[in-house]
């Protein structure tokens, strides 16, 4: 191989997390750096000349291939991050009840004298550890994962005294983390920053972001009042009276905390990993998380049996080789651009994964007697059947030109199943994993299919078309409410995201309204 193995490349090494980095652990390759990442190609493949160059976002760090490369291998290692610069909610607590002095690299803590006959001041650690005790002791709030991470993060931002990070501070010290936290992104622009009156509130309408987003906001207004008396210790202020917005821990910096977990974490469940039971599942991982995505990334990440981080190289990558400058990416997913705005505040154009999501219409045709515990019913069985109460529509899939996959029809079926036509799953006896549908006993998916196929059933498939035509028609009609302002092109980037994403749901309302119309006329 070509690479060679090495401290940071001087490239990022010259900044303070890549110093940071480098004195700490983490290698790279002469391969790969990171930097801040150009307006049009920081989030996905955007068309450069479609997005303004002016756009005010916060594009934050992204990878770069420092050379050419041709002579790369698949899984070739490019980067790693050792485990000691992986944060996770263990390494949070730990940090917090293992502090160093502000001062420098001893161990101290309060009662602890310097040389002088004055005592050390507590160390901004012991602010941090009162929070997440105080949490844990609040049987009402509780702490979890996620909410290590969020105060950690809205710590070390917000309310860590001014100092500078400098070499060799041990981990405990409370400026250690100093430099990735600075080197974050300071503004977030996913929906739930948006301005409620603004434009691009407007965009999201009938995307169905705009109820998930409204559903976010109202979720983390509750969660922010309940963990108030404690963030308050993160602040050390008497004169702050708890039952008031804290000025340094505001909910827009609470959001920004949230969003900043959402965007950037990594789950090690999520890979399979064997680690010992118990185990954090969400991190944040150094470098390794300024890798965009793409469709076609050249690179992954892969948790390495020494508890480290990698980024490997794809086939693609492998194949293709990397250019100077070159972007190079790794994959968030295959996700929908409605999860992309959400979570990342981007989309991507011709998506393949795009689809329209709709909840299992089951309470507003759920009109028999007995309504309730049909309901109950139903959602039993999709759970039983590992089923999400959702029907995501999409482009077709295949020459058929069905918008809705395997799993979708059936969680649609199930929904709009009623009474009157036998097919309403029963729950026999007490037992929730013992279920009967039309007098079958249904274990599986593909038993519930032979219940449900369609020359038997033809009255429930006539019925699920109509509701789902109808709910098509619905966020088609949502949509054209702010139509008017795609008349004119894009005048942020933030806005050409939009665009994209609203333009794709309008193309798969628009072709799933046309299999069903056809679907429906044949039936007649």
């Amino acid at each position: 191989m070509s690479s060679t193995w090495a401290s940071l490349p001087s490239a990022s090494a010259s900044t303070p997390l890549g110093l940071w980095l480098t004195q700490n652990g983490g290698v790279a390759s002469d391969l790969i750096s990171f930097g801040r990442a150009g307006a049009a190609s920081a989030k996905g493949k955007g068309k450069a000349a479609d997005i303004p160059a002016a756009a005010d976002i916060d594009k934050g760090y992204g990878l770069f291939a420092c050379r050419d490369a041709k002579d790369l291998v698949e899984d070739q290692i490019v980067a790693a991050m050792p485990r000691s610069l992986l944060l996770n909610a263990a390494c949070v607590i730990d940090f917090a009840n293992n502090s160093e002095a502000a001062t420098g690299g001893g161990e101290g803590g309060e009662g602890d004298e310097l040389s002088e006959g004055r005592p050390v001041q507590p160390s901004p650690q012991s602010c941090l550890a009162a929070c997440l005790n105080g949490l844990m002791a609040d049987e009402d709030c509780g702490i979890d994962e996620r909410r290590a991470l969020l105060v950690f993060l809205l710590w070390a931002r917000f309310c860590v005294p001014p100092g500078q990070a400098a070499d060799g501070l041990g981990p405990n010290h409370p400026l250690f983390w100093k430099p990735y936290v600075d080197a974050l992104p300071q503004s977030l622009e996913t929906p739930v920053f948006f301005d409620p009156e603004s434009d691009a509130m407007q965009l999201l309408m009938g995307t169905g972001v705009d109820d998930s987003t409204n559903a976010k906001l109202k979720k983390l207004h509750r969660e922010y009042r309940q963990m108030l008396p404690h963030l308050r210790s993160l602040v050390e202020d008497e004169e702050v009276d708890y039952a008031e917005e804290l000025t340094d821990l505001s909910f827009e910096r609470f959001k920004w905390a949230d969003g900043i977990f959402w965007s950037r974490i990594m789950s090690f469940h999520s890979t399979g990993s064997t680690e010992e039971e118990g185990a954090p599942d969400y991190h944040l991982v150094p470098f390794v998380d300024f890798a965009n995505h793409a469709l076609d990334p050249k690179l992954r990440w892969h948790l390495g049996d020494d508890g480290s981080v990698q980024l490997r190289v794809t086939k693609l990558g492998a194949e293709s080789g990397f250019l100077a400058g070159e972007e190079l990416s790794i994959s968030y997913g295959e996700k929908p651009n409605s999860e992309f705005m959400f979570i990342h505040g981007m989309t991507l154009p011709d998506n393949p994964h795009d689809c329209v999501s709709f909840r299992a219409p089951l309470i507003e045709y759920a009109i028999d007697e007995g309504s309730e515990a049909s309901i109950e019913a139903k959602t039993l069985l999709m759970r039983f059947l590992g089923l999400r109460p959702m029907v995501d529509v999409r482009s077709p899939l295949d020459k058929s030109g069905t918008p809705l996959r395997s799993d979708d029809m059936l969680v649609l079926l199930i929904s709009v199943a009623m009474e009157h036509d036998g097919l309403v799953p029963e729950i026999a006896g007490d037992d929730e994993h013992f279920f009967v549908v039309n007098g079958e006993v249904v274990m599986d998916k593909d038993e519930l299919w032979r219940v449900y196929n369609e020359a038997s059933c033809p009255d429930l498939y006539q019925r699920a078309y109509y509701i789902l035509s109808d709910l098509l028609r619905s966020r088609l009609h949502e949509l054209a409410y702010a139509a008017e302002l795609e008349e004119h092109p894009p005048k942020s980037q933030k806005e050409y995201f939009l665009f994209v994403l609203r333009e794709g749901h309008r193309s798969i309302l628009e072709g799933a309204m046309e299999f069903l119309t056809t679907k429906m006329q044949t039936r007649k």
